[in-house]
């Protein structure tokens, strides 16, 4: 169970990534529309993300951004072209994807947080509606024996179920992730699992700017194997997204145009991968054999 602190810390982050979200929404070449996002973050998220140092706001606004599209995108891929009917959001934050993404209705959104997060997306979003199903838990992913119930009624209810854990990863341990990949692989109906992934280095790029404000927070979870991590436990690397790429494509680019430029053009093919798996992107999964013993 996580901590007095762990909690406000998750509950502040999760106001500044609405206040972020808000901040897009206001943009004419949004990259995304989350009308909610203002009335979530309220007062305090704007302060909270204010009070971030201005290079420190500026990049992570960007960077923030182009998750949540990438997100976004990975969901209506995994919705209209794979057949999931239900998404499984861990660590869901103020997400406001049921609300504002073109998914059908019947599809069922569940999500899953501490119960603080939950309780103030319940009240703030009361007089709101989703497109489709949606269900809450208050519960705490890092609570196995809490979690594991909850996965096998929904393996037992929906055929195709989509893993959704944006911004949830980093902050665990690597046994954690262990442990949550494994339970995760027992239920056969969960085939995709979408997530965010840092590099080493990138991990402490956002360990420095995390401790201008929040030193209290340690980021943990950035394996050196990178997306074959994933693969001891059952779950098979099918594309990875870098932030570094998809900020430029997408106009969000964190370097100086020129040096990004400079650097695509002088490096080798396998060189760049390198380079652009060492920012951290965004990871799609599928269920496959596990290939660890110990893991079954």
């Amino acid at each position: 169970m996580q901590t007095d602190t762990a909690i406000e810390a998750v509950y502040e982050t999760a106001l500044i990534m609405a206040a972020y979200r808000a901040i897009e929404f206001n943009r004419k070449d949004a990259l995304f529309r989350d009308h909610l996002a203002q009335k979530l973050s309220g007062l305090r998220g704007v302060t909270l993300a204010a009070s971030l140092p201005g290079k420190s706001a500026k990049h992570a606004s960007a960077s923030y951004s182009v998750r949540t599209r990438l997100f976004d995108d990975l969901v209506l891929e995994a919705v209209n072209e794979r057949g999931v009917g239900a998404v499984l959001n861990l660590g869901a934050g103020l997400d406001t994807r049921p609300y504002r993404l073109p998914v059908p209705n019947h599809l069922w959104w569940v999500e899953v947080d501490l119960p603080e997060v939950i309780a103030h997306k319940e009240a703030r979003l009361i007089d709101d509606r989703p497109i489709c199903h949606r269900r809450s838990y208050p519960i705490d992913v890092t609570d196995a024996a809490a979690r594991q119930p909850l996965f096998f009624e929904l393996a037992e209810l929906h055929c195709e179920v989509a893993v959704c854990t944006e911004g949830l990863l980093p902050y665990l341990s690597p046994e954690q992730v262990s442990g949550l990949a494994v339970d995760l692989h027992r239920q056969a109906n969960f085939r995709w699992w979408l997530t965010d992934l840092l590099s080493p280095s990138a991990m402490l790029v956002a360990q420095k700017r995390i401790d201008k404000h929040r030193p209290d927070i340690r980021l943990r979870f950035a394996p050196q194997e990178g997306p074959e991590f994933f693969s001891r436990f059952g779950w098979r690397p099918v594309r990875f997204n870098s932030f570094l790429e998809e900020g430029y494509r997408l106009g969000r680019g964190t370097l100086p145009t020129w040096s990004y430029k400079l650097a695509k053009t002088f490096c080798s093919e396998s060189a760049w991968r390198f380079v652009c798996q060492l920012t951290g992107g965004v990871l799609l999964l599928e269920r496959g054999e596990v290939a660890d013993e110990a893991a079954r």
